[in-house]
Parts: C-alpha cells; sequence; structure tokens
C-alpha cells in the first residue's frame, strides 16, 4: 500500500497509486482538480472521549510498556510500502484474539499484528488489512472497529485512534481494586502469580521492596513469618515457597477413599436368655408354667 503522501486515489478504486510513477499514453489519465493536503500525521478529530486535544509522545516511552507511540505509528507508515524486496519466505505468527479486556496489552497487540501483516509477500490494501484485523477482535474491541474503518481513511490514523482507545494506561484503577482483592491461597499458586505479574505492570509498580511488602500483607500469620525467617526478598521466591507447600499438601493430607460394601449391616437381636424346665428339661419355658 503505498505511502498516502505521494498519494492521488484513482478513481472508481479504493487503491492508491504513486504520483510519481511515468504515465504511458495508454494510461495517461484526464487532469483532475488537485486533492486536499493530506499530509498531517494524525487525524483532525478522534471520536473517543479527550482524544481530540491529544499529542502523541515521541520520545519517552509508556511507563512499564516498551513501544512508543510514534514508533507504532512509524511501523504503521511502513505497511504502506512495497515489501517484497524483503520477503524472506517466512510469516510471522498472528497475534491472538483481542477483546480490550483490562489485562489485555494493546501497545504490545498492535505491535505484533502490525509485524505479522508485515511479513506478508503481498501487500494489503486498507480495506484488506481492516477486514483481515476484524477477524482478530471481540467484545468491545470489535464494536470500536465497525466505526473506527468508517471514520478513518488511512491506516496511521487507524492505529493512532486505537493506541488512544485501548491504552493500557485507562486499565490502571481497575487493575488497583483488582489488586487489592487478590487472594494469594484461593487458585493454583502459579495462576496467581501470573496474575500479580500483569497486575503490577499496569499499576506500574516495578520496585521489587514494593511488591513483596504488598505480598507480605496478603500472606496468613504463620506463612509471614515464615518468610521472615527464610530471609526471601523477590516475589518470585515467595510464591515459590507458596507453590511448594501447597504441592506437599495435596500430597501428604490427602484421604484415601473408604470403599464401602452395598450390603445393608444387620445388628445382632438382643440375645435372649436360654430357658429351660427342671419338671420336663425342655427348653423355652420355666417349671410353673409346665404344663
Amino acid at each position: 500500500m503505498p505511502s498516502k503522501n505521494n498519494m492521488e486515489p484513482q478513481p472508481g478504486s479504493g487503491k492508491l497509486s504513486d504520483s510519481k510513477e511515468p504515465m504511458t499514453s495508454q494510461s495517461k489519465k484526464p487532469e483532475q482538480t488537485p486533492a486536499a493536503d493530506l499530509s498531517f500525521s494524525y487525524p483532525s478529530m478522534f471520536w473517543t472521549p479527550g482524544a481530540a486535544m491529544y499529542h502523541p509522545r515521541n520520545t519517552a516511552t509508556f511507563s512499564g510498556f516498551g513501544k512508543t507511540q510514534s514508533e507504532l505509528l512509524e511501523a504503521a507508515k511502513k505497511l504502506s510500502c512495497v515489501r517484497e524486496e524483503n520477503y524472506e519466505g517466512f510469516i510471522l505468527p498472528a497475534p491472538g484474539d483481542f477483546s480490550a479486556e483490562w489485562n489485555k496489552d494493546a501497545l504490545r497487540w498492535i505491535e505484533r499484528f502490525q509485524r505479522h501483516i508485515g511479513s506478508f509477500k503481498k501487500e494489503l490494501i486498507y480495506e484488506e488489512i481492516l477486514d483481515y484485523a476484524k477477524t482478530f477482535y471481540s467484545g468491545r474491541a470489535s464494536k470500536w472497529h465497525d466505526s473506527a474503518a468508517i471514520l478513518y481513511e488511512y491506516w496511521e490514523e487507524y492505529v493512532n485512534a486505537f493506541v488512544n482507545e485501548f491504552h493500557p494506561s485507562k486499565n490502571r484503577l481497575v487493575a488497583k481494586e483488582k489488586l487489592k482483592k487478590v487472594n494469594l491461597y484461593s487458585d493454583d499458586a502459579l495462576r496467581t502469580y501470573a496474575e500479580l505479574k500483569v497486575l503490577f505492570k499496569l499499576v506500574d509498580i516495578t520496585s521489587e521492596d514494593e511488591k513483596v511488602n504488598l505480598i507480605l500483607g496478603k500472606l496468613n500469620r504463620s506463612d509471614r513469618e515464615m518468610v521472615c525467617m527464610l530471609q526471601f526478598t523477590t516475589v518470585h521466591q515467595i510464591m515459590d515457597y507458596l507453590r511448594g507447600r501447597a504441592e506437599r499438601d495435596k500430597l501428604y493430607n490427602s484421604r484415601i477413599p473408604i470403599e464401602r460394601s452395598n450390603k445393608t449391616k444387620t445388628f445382632p437381636k438382643k440375645l435372649e436368655i436360654s430357658k429351660q424346665c427342671f419338671i420336663c428339661r425342655k427348653m423355652g419355658h420355666i417349671a410353673r408354667n409346665c404344663n
């Protein structure tokens, strides 16, 4: 997909062509009214609350999220160039589905998606990229895409709006509430550890001491005393201890099921005292009842 800065739309076609390409007598078109200047880098209006006044940061990286927005937009612009000469016969893996949930990293997802389609041998036009992107969306992301695909005319505009709409910093308040409610004993320790890593990243907690202090507050008294006695100083050590203890509990505290018989238990009747008549010497009665 050629760059929009050097492009003019062909009449009756959604694809752009290079205005610098020499035109033959057969391909020469009638002169048209000069198109409006489309050299701006960002759309003039976003249909996202507060995004119309947003100015992307070009140098500072988003805290804890790696890529800068300008780098993501630069990657979006590169998709406008013909890439066949760089094709090496390998297509990068596609990212997973994107649902815009609080634990989904939108910056990482759009970066992987652009790397994925950038590795195609055949270049895609804008409409094809949008249709392909839609197959990955679900939930709130799918609803947003339905409108964004109509509002934005260029891929870099779409990416810029995507970053503004789903930026991980918007999930910070949700992550803080979930971090307060984390229970170290309600689920598998490995799963809980993975959830904690995501929450620490979203809340922007980078200090290991701060992480350890937060986890110590969630331990019961016996585990907290054991962790202090063992002088654990990292989250990994504490979570490894909890997982090891849980595995030992499963191993040694498991009960062997007792097989129960389906037969009804019978209890002996009350023992009767043997009676013998000393007159007739027969059993079952006494002398005064003897006939």
